[in-house]
């Protein structure tokens, strides 16, 4: 495998990638927006999901959201 030089935060991200993360729903705070930045653009790469909230106690709504999304029902 080629090395690959990235931020941290990216690095962060393709872990999780690589890890079997398929879903990931946040609201961006500072540090951690970049992690989500980058996710936002690799999960639908990978059959994944991303969802920006508009609020931090949007939690639970996030999951019916990526289930719905996912096809997983309600």
């Amino acid at each position: 495998m080629a090395k690959v030089l990235m931020k941290g935060n990216e690095a962060i991200g393709e872990a999780a990638i690589r890890a079997g993360c398929k879903n990931y729903f946040a609201y961006p705070i500072t540090p951690q927006s970049e992690v989500a930045e980058y996710l936002a653009k690799r999960l639908p790469e990978v059959g994944g999901v991303f969802l920006q909230g508009e609020k931090r106690s949007g939690g639970g709504v996030y999951d019916l959201r990526g289930r719905r999304l996912r096809g997983k029902g309600s």
